[in-house]
């Protein structure tokens, strides 16, 4: 599976990821808090009144 995705033949499941990052030692959702604060929060449209 590992390597499907590896090639871009797959999209890992976050089952998946959580194992690799166990496997290499890796704080997954530390991970994911540092992109969220790089790329910042999504905004949201308003809709006209």
């Amino acid at each position: 599976m590992v390597g499907l995705v590896e090639r871009g033949l797959r999209n890992p499941s976050v089952e998946l990821i959580l194992r690799m990052a166990d496997g290499v030692g890796a704080d997954l959702p530390q991970i994911i808090k540092k992109a969220l604060a790089t790329i910042g929060k999504p905004q949201r449209k308003k809709l006209p009144a």
